[in-house]
């Protein structure tokens, strides 16, 4: 029996990834720069580094996504150069 779905929820919440990349972003670069000023660094640091861990796992999300889709399309691996 076969079953046909429309859209999964990889490739849906991609441009969720791609908004969420850029404000964890301009986050640690506020707060980057308002550790320089010398305001609680200690805090901030480790702040920072959750920000910046965030960012790092939407990104794998968003790389899952686009192979996920490139899969679903062709039925077979695609390579980039």
């Amino acid at each position: 029996m076969a079953v046909y779905v429309e859209g999964n929820g990889i490739a849906d919440a991609e441009p969720f990834g791609l908004l969420t990349e850029g404000a964890a972003g301009i986050a640690t670069i506020v707060l980057a720069i308002i550790a320089i000023a010398g305001i609680s660094t200690g805090a901030l640091a480790a702040i920072t580094t959750i920000i910046i861990g965030v960012g790092l796992i939407v990104q794998a999300f968003t790389a899952a996504a686009e192979v996920s889709r490139d899969l679903n399309a062709s039925g077979t691996a695609s390579t980039v150069a």
